[in-house]
């Protein structure tokens, strides 16, 4: 142990020489080492720097890249569109050309249409010679329904009302026998008789297809009339007819009965005003809501509201005092003259003389608008 012991003593201390030739080694390598150091941070420092600087030029050159991509792409679509337009160019043309031929087509067919139509429907002339009734107009109404189909026919001398009646009940899909025409006055027309023979003249050509009356009527004032005889036969015996039956009974018995009503009836237009229907209310009637009455009635609250509170009782009184408090009491005058025989200006309501005129207009009243003390800074004007 001792001989160990000894030996490591000997081997951890170094010979004189050699010690201080490791510490001069030591204390001359530190700024060696630290100079080297800088030197490889510096290099580092710069290896960044220039590293940067490419990323940089990189990176412009990358969008370079990019703007020029897009501008080649955005021209290979700008081709490629008018490659396309110049193929369909011809195929357009060929579209337009068709759509204008079917348009003229179409429009030389509507004009052809019309002008059949209107040589159809169009009467000869009857310069020259009497006129002669050619067209009847028969209307209907359907059942159920409030709305008017006019139907023009063409007649001649032997076309009876029978015939046009079957003719417009074919037309409607109706039963003949059930429907009767009428003329414009409410006259029935019977069937044996021509359509021409229906009016009187000036009397508008134009008949009505309504459906018959299945509940039996009593004759009328004017039917009896009509079937009785106008006076009575010789060998009739006396007072064998009733009084009722009488020409004059009749006459007044039909005032009663009716009010007047077959001679309203002889005078069209009272007629006709009579028989119309009630007005219908107006569809915005129904429209109008609880809510719109309550809307209106709120806005219109604050309407007047809005108005009162912007002229507040008393601002009108107050401004007119103000004018009549400036403008009409006595005013003095500045300067007393002998010739004056007052001090005062008079009272708006006390003016007399001109002289009182001349004084309200050229001392009380630019004393309202411009009083003594303001009328300093209006010397300069």
């Amino acid at each position: 142990m001792t001989t160990l012991a000894t030996q490591g003593n000997d081997a951890m201390v170094p010979a004189d020489g050699e010690g201080e030739g490791e510490e001069e080694d030591v204390g001359g390598g530190k700024p060696k080492e630290e100079a080297k150091l800088k030197k490889e941070y510096r290099e580092k420092i710069e290896e960044k720097h220039q590293a940067d600087d490419y990323s940089n030029r990189l990176q412009r050159k990358l969008q370079r890249l990019n703007e020029s991509l897009a501008e080649l792409s955005e021209a290979a679509d700008s081709q490629r569109r008018t490659l396309e337009l110049e193929k369909n160019k011809e195929k357009d043309e060929q579209t337009s050309l068709k759509r204008e031929r079917d348009t003229k087509a179409r429009n030389q067919e509507e004009r052809i249409r019309k002008t059949l139509s209107d040589v159809l429907y169009q009467k000869p002339s009857n310069k020259g010679r009497n006129f002669e009734l050619d067209t009847v107009r028969v209307t209907f109404v359907q059942a159920g329904k409030s709305v008017l189909y006019p139907l023009a026919f063409r007649i001649d001398d032997a076309t009876t009302i029978s015939t046009l009646r079957n003719n417009a009940c074919k037309y409607w899909n109706l039963i003949p026998s059930e429907y009767i025409l009428k003329t414009m006055a409410n006259n029935k027309c019977s069937d044996e008789i021509r359509v021409k023979e229906c009016f009187k003249q000036g009397e508008l050509a134009q008949l009505r297809l309504e459906q018959k009356s299945q509940r039996a009527e009593e004759p009328k004032e004017e039917e009896l009339k009509a079937i009785m005889p106008k006076q009575p036969s010789p060998g009739a015996k006396r007072g064998g007819r009733d009084m009722r039956m009488h020409a004059e009974a009749v006459d007044k018995m039909g005032v009663y009965s009716d009010g007047n009503f077959s001679k309203l009836k002889a005078m069209g237009g009272i007629y006709f005003l009579l028989k119309l229907p009630d007005v219908k209310a107006s569809e915005h009637v129904q429209k109008i809501k609880l809510r719109d009455i309550v809307a209106f009635t709120v806005l219109a609250l604050i309407v007047f509201i809005n108005y009162e509170t912007r002229r507040p009782p008393g601002h009108d009184f107050w401004h007119r005092e103000g004018i009549v408090d400036s403008l009409l009491p006595p005013f003095p005058k500045p300067d007393v003259s002998d010739q004056s025989y007052s001090s005062m200006v008079p009272h708006f309501s006390e003016l007399k003389t001109k002289e009182d005129v001349w004084d309200w207009l050229n001392l009380t009243v630019p004393n309202a608008f411009w009083p003594v003390d303001a009328r300093d800074g209006l010397a300069s004007y």
